[in-house]
């Protein structure tokens, strides 16, 4: 179960290198929760066909879920397995050991589903019997295949290849290739990748513990031949499983020995076809109980091998530097997660998304495990896809996996994973969110322990922004943001709400009026409903003062105050100024002495300035005088010798002196009403 693909070529080493040096992304190591992360990408300098970004990705360093999906697949003595994905959808590839079945497991366009199954059987008895291993790949041309190797001793091993064209939806044909070179024996492992233009493979024979290089040549489609490469080092002790790296321009094999417990490398320096190779064993720590399969992932800029326990149904974790192999490795038993029982194989991990996903098969109830990386919920933009992607923010304390991916599955595949550590928002005194009344200045303040810098903003009606504490003035509600910077690179930013309680007094536009007319106070930009007061002072010759918009009628130039006053008490004042311009006289045009018609039931002068009064008379439709006074005081009760007049339209004449000395003269019509 060879877990990693590597289409590799000289160019691609010349352009690793030119970039190499260039991470893929810079962040913060240190943010506070809710804090914006800013990235740095360098994205543009690797010219990436494919961008995955994950900010609360699934980490490999963390412990994994494990899932037993059932037994529903045809799954009998399941030998080997692995993972592909083609046109958005995934696909998994078994071999049954007793059967010689292979099977296809469709996902659809997530690994979280429960596949469907296609059981292809032995496609025309070309699949090797006691399958052991199968590895899928994709050549240049975009067709695909899968190498399966089997066999219990030499007489019955075997190589074959399934073909599957460009489309893994289709139906395989396969081709066998028998014992290649009568160099195989109890195969397993099958690990296939193309270097410089040339296809080579690479098993290992746990019947002999030793090491199987097939030479293919340039065209994975032809028949390969093979040379026993023997016991590198005398480091293979029953090899169970193998798994290929390519890192920094060197090739490696990394192999499980289920005879002794242990692990062993080949270092194949810088090529895959006749290479120089050196080996070295590691000792397992107790960790190992005979392992059957590895699968070997390159995650977060470091390489963790997954290694499964036949005997105590246990997962184990690997960690290594594969050019620091010298140092060995780290290893963490994970226990039985998913309900192992007897894994017997290992397949390739693959990020489905947010999440990374592989797959177990268990001999013993012939049963499938997933196992899963799977992604946090704790970031409000978890993932993105273009070369420079938005801050983000985390909404809970933690550490989280900032994950970078960039033209997956291919040569110049580059991953970078980078840990964001995110503290807890440290106590913050804060004035509390507070309403002013319009035009009021107001204190506010924010303090922390330890904080190194403060800044306001916006810059509106603030006296200070580069301080713990300022006053603002505003004109309408503003959220007054305070960002507040500390040490160790947490950074908050919160804000203070300052609402402002509007109420607008207009008393109206200054005016002048005829003496003895009345006119409307008040504007149309008062604030006006039912939690706001109104009063007017003074209120003399005004017909109410508790309303926005009395009526006045003044003798003489008179100033109103107006005052509008809302539920929290905040007030707001105008003025208006009401001439009064005696150069008229001014009478109504009807009235009714038993009713109420123009404001009385009496008709007289209106005026409040007239200091003499020459004359004033009416006179009926035939010119009988019916009143006559000299007096500006008195009015005409529309009577004459103590009768009632008539219903009728009469006419009056006017002549006298305003308190200015102007004199004013006029007549008119009046309708008497009955």
């Amino acid at each position: 179960m060879k877990k990693l693909l590597f289409i590799v070529s000289v160019l691609w080493a010349s352009i690793v290198g030119s970039v190499h040096a260039q991470v893929l992304f810079t962040a913060p190591d240190t943010v506070c929760v809710n804090q914006p992360v800013y990235i740095k990408s360098n994205l543009s300098a690797y010219n990436p066909s494919t961008i995955f970004w994950g900010f609360c990705s699934g980490y490999m360093l963390n412990v994994p879920t494990g899932v037993n999906i059932g037994n529903n697949f045809n799954l009998v003595n399941p030998s080997g397995i692995e993972i592909v994905k083609s046109n958005n959808n995934y696909f998994g590839f078994v071999v049954n050991n007793l059967t010689q079945e292979f099977l296809r497991l469709e996902f659809g366009n997530s690994m979280a589903n429960i596949p469907t199954v296609t059981n292809f059987g032995t496609i025309e008895n070309t699949i090797p019997a006691f399958t052991n291993s199968v590895y899928p790949v994709q050549d240049e041309f975009g067709n695909w295949f899968v190498f399966v190797v089997g066999g219990a001793d030499s007489s019955s091993s075997s190589m074959a290849r399934v073909n599957f064209g460009p489309d893994l939806n289709s139906i395989p044909s396969g081709v066998n290739y028998g014992n290649v070179s009568g160099v195989m024996s109890n195969p397993r492992g099958v690990f296939v990748a193309r270097d410089a233009g040339i296809w080579t493979a690479y098993c290992v024979n746990t019947g002999t513990s030793t090491l199987v290089r097939f030479d293919i040549g340039n065209n994975i489609q032809l028949t390969p031949t093979a040379v026993d490469l023997g016991n590198p080092s005398f480091s293979f002790a029953g090899p169970s499983d193998l798994s290929g790296i390519y890192d920094n321009g060197k090739w490696y094999l990394v192999v499980t020995n289920a005879a002794n417990n242990t692990l062993s490398t080949v270092l194949l320096d810088n090529q895959l076809a006749n290479p120089n190779f050196f080996a070295s064993q590691f000792a397992s720590q107790s960790t190992f109980n005979t392992p059957t399969a590895i699968s070997v992932v390159q995650d977060c800029g470091a390489y963790h091998a997954f290694i499964t326990n036949a005997a105590t149904h246990e997962l184990v974790r690997a960690d290594f530097t594969p050019s620091n192999l010298g140092a060995g490795f780290t290893f963490t038993n994970l226990s039985n997660i998913g309900n192992l029982l007897q894994p017997s194989a290992i397949s390739n991990f693959i990020r489905d998304h947010d999440n990374i996903y592989g797959f177990v098969t268990n001999v013993s109830d012939s049963t499938l495990t997933r196992i899963g990386f799977e992604s946090c919920n704790n970031a409000f933009a978890p993932n993105a896809y273009e070369l420079n992607p938005k801050p983000i923010k985390y909404n809970a304390a933690g550490i989280y996996n900032m994950y970078c991916a960039i033209d997956e599955g291919m040569p110049t595949s580059q991953v970078l994973c980078k840990p964001i550590v995110v503290l807890p928002i440290p106590d913050l005194t804060l004035t509390h969110d507070t309403t002013i009344c319009q035009g009021d200045i107001i204190n506010i303040v924010a303090q922390a322990f330890n904080a190194n810098h403060y800044s306001w903003y916006p810059n509106y009606n603030i006296t200070d922004t580069a301080n713990l504490t300022t006053y603002v003035y505003p004109e309408y509600t503003v959220p007054y943001h305070v960002v507040i910077s500390f040490p160790n690179g947490c950074i908050v930013d919160t804000a203070i709400t300052v609402a402002v309680s509007k109420n607008k007094a207009d008393a109206g536009n200054d005016r002048t009026i005829f003496d003895g007319a009345r006119t409307i106070l008040g504007g149309p930009s008062t604030t006006l409903g039912p939690n706001f007061t109104y009063s007017w002072y003074p209120t003399d010759y005004m017909t109410e003062s508790n309303t926005a918009t009395p009526h006045v009628l003044p003798p003489y130039d008179m100033t109103y105050y107006f005052t509008v006053t809302n539920a929290m008490g905040c007030v707001s004042k105008d003025t208006v100024v009401v001439k009064v311009t005696c150069n008229d006289l001014n009478l109504p045009n009807a009235f009714a002495p038993e009713t109420r018609v123009n404001g009385g039931n009496k008709f007289g002068i209106m005026n409040n300035q007239i200091v003499q009064l020459n004359f004033f008379r009416i006179f009926d439709r035939w010119g009988k005088q019916v009143f006559y006074t000299t007096d500006v005081s008195k009015t005409w009760d529309g009577t004459f010798n103590g009768e009632p007049c008539g219903f009728g339209v009469y006419v009056w004449e006017a002549d006298g002196f305003c308190i200015s000395g102007m004199r004013v003269t006029k007549s008119g019509n009046v309708t008497l009403i009955r």
